[in-house]
């Protein structure tokens, strides 16, 4: 029996002793992205969502939070924005203005969702269509929103986020610093974005085609965030700006 009792005691001393010197991960695991977003605009509207030159970049109240693994797909990005005065409503399909709250609740593990991190995208990638300029994504990702209009489910509609270096200047254009606007056209079209500064996009889009309106689905919605705290990011090639671990 003592000899049971002293088998037993040193099996349990080996786990114990396995269990103290395994690797564990910190809390909410090492793979884990932590963003707050404020600093939000509204990037065009129906007929234009992208409008390179700013004419139609309104600024909005709101913030976007994301908690997103994506390795397991699990976590949450719910961004929120109100209109204003100034920013006017929001037009996402033809004569359909929107005013006041707009909810876009990301489906974090939906079928079909994927994420990628430290990767170009957009530009003459062949990563995305160049609907921007070749951009570098901490992390980005794909999946369907849900999107409310003051409490009101609104539409379903499938959704694209990136989070990226600076991309548009403060007065909303795109362009280079000699003042060239940029195009999906352009060539050579490196010089557009901003290496020291960071923000977040979401757009959200339907499936329907419309050719009266670019991108050329017949509910479009582009919001972007100037101003991106990060709480937590894993490891990559390239450092966030302003973020030490």
């Amino acid at each position: 029996m003592s000899r049971l009792i002293i088998i037993v005691a040193a099996a349990l001393a080996v786990l114990a002793a396995v269990f103290l010197f395994m690797p564990h991960s910190s809390s909410g695991g090492s793979d884990l992205w932590a963003l707050t977003a404020t600093d939000a605009r509204i990037i065009g509207g129906y007929g234009n969502n992208f409008v390179y030159d700013g004419k139609n970049v309104r600024p909005l109240q709101g913030r976007a939070l994301l908690k997103i693994d994506p390795k397991t797909k699990k976590g949450s990005f719910v961004a929120i924005v109100r209109t204003t005065k100034e920013s006017g409503p929001i037009v996402m399909a033809k004569d359909e203005p929107l005013s006041g709250e707009i909810k876009l609740v990301w489906q974090t593990d939906a079928p079909g969702a994927r994420y990628q991190e430290y990767v170009n995208l957009h530009g003459d990638t062949g990563n995305g269509t160049p609907v921007m300029p070749t951009i570098f994504n901490y992390l980005t990702g794909w999946a369907p929103v849900k999107l409310y209009v003051n409490g009101k489910l609104k539409y379903k509609l499938e959704a694209h986020f990136m989070f990226t270096e600076g991309s548009r200047r403060p007065d909303g254009t795109m362009r280079k610093n000699d003042g060239t606007i940029y195009s999906p056209k352009l060539k050579a079209e490196s010089g557009f974005t901003d290496p020291t500064h960071t923000a977040l996009h979401l757009v959200a889009h339907s499936m329907t085609p419309d050719p009266n309106n670019f991108p050329p689905q017949n509910v479009w919605v582009h919001l972007m965030f100037n101003q991106v705290t990060v709480e937590k990011a894993p490891p990559g090639p390239r450092p966030i700006p302003g973020y030490s671990r």
